[in-house]
This record gives C-alpha cells, structure tokens and sequence, in this order.
C-alpha cells in the first residue's frame, strides 16, 4: 500500500512540475529583433511563442506598418524554423 501511494505522489508530483514549466517558459519567452532586408521584407528566425511575440512586439513598436503577407521557412523534410513577413506603409 505504502509504495503505491508513493508511486502516485512521484506521478502527481511530476506532472505538477510539467504543467508549471510549460506556463513558465510561455510566460517568459524572449523576444527577438527580426532582421530587415529592405523594402519591407523582414525575418523573424523564432516559431511558435516566440514568433508571436516577437511580430506582436514588432508591430506595437511601428503602428506605421500593415502586414502584407507572411510565409514559412523550412528546412529538410518540413522543419520549420521562421517566418518571413512583408510589410508596407499604411496610407
């Protein structure tokens, strides 16, 4: 009885500790300057979260901006890596 209640708290512990990592790595996801290669093409090398904030952060800090288009970079047999994204002025 004792090593079955003792299995279960190692269980219940570890999934506690999985949940808590996740929402901590969501919250504290870095955020990155993409690189700008003229005339409104940028690059932004993240994925997922950090993609996401960082275009989020990208567009607060130039509200001049619209997005005009965004595609996927991928490498090998569909790894996604980044994400290049067209900009234009607003009229």
């Amino acid at each position: 009885m004792g090593l079955i209640v003792l299995v279960a708290l190692i269980v219940f512990g570890l999934l506690f500790f999985h949940a808590w990592k996740m929402q901590t790595e969501e919250r504290g996801v870095s955020i990155l300057e993409p690189n700008d290669y003229g005339n409104g093409v940028y690059y932004f090398g993240a994925t997922g979260a950090k993609f996401a904030k960082s275009l989020s952060k990208f567009k607060a800090d130039h509200p001049e901006l619209k997005v005009t288009a965004i595609a996927s970079d991928t490498f090998g047999k569909g790894h996604l890596c980044g994400y290049w994204v067209n900009f234009e002025e607003r009229s």
